[in-house]
């Protein structure tokens, strides 16, 4: 969308995440102006939904019949100085949010925490898991596709 929430072409007045429920959709977050990235915790009691300009992470509770509640603010980088927003996202075995974001692909553990940042030469936007042992990190930028090994798996 060229010119973001007021473009023409844009399908749907509320940008929100949304259910396919019993072939029935249904709104089921309406506190993220831009949804982007969208990643469950290993056990699926958690969404973790990225609010792309907004350069944070919101996290939800999933209950047993897929409705959210108990929106939190999970991990802030607003105040990062570095070009990019957050974008795409993955969680690793352990747990770990891993997402695009100022500066290169963060990754931060469930509690909260910022691990570290892996850096690139331009703005990243997407990754995921790959190789059999699924240690293997490959990022979209704007450019270029990065390959990166890491010590611990992506979830399948």
């Amino acid at each position: 969308l060229q010119q973001g929430a007021k473009d023409s072409a844009k399908e749907i007045d509320i940008n929100a995440i949304y259910m396919l429920r019993d072939g029935r959709v249904q709104r089921v977050v309406e506190d993220l102006p831009l949804v982007n990235g969208l990643v469950f915790s290993p056990d699926e009691k958690f969404l973790y939904a990225n609010g792309s300009t907004g350069k944070y992470i919101r996290r939800y509770v999933v209950a047993q019949d897929g409705s959210l509640s108990n929106s939190e603010m999970f991990f802030d980088m607003s105040d990062e100085k570095a070009v990019g927003n957050t974008d795409g996202m993955k969680v690793d075995v352990k747990g770990n949010i891993w997402a695009a974001g100022p500066g290169g692909v963060w990754v931060i553990s469930p509690e909260g925490q910022a691990l570290g940042v892996i850096h690139f030469p331009e703005i990243t936007a997407n990754l995921v898991f790959g190789d059999a042992d699924k240690k293997t990190l490959y990022v979209a930028a704007r450019t270029s596709i990065y390959k990166v090994r890491v010590n611990v798996a992506g979830l399948p």
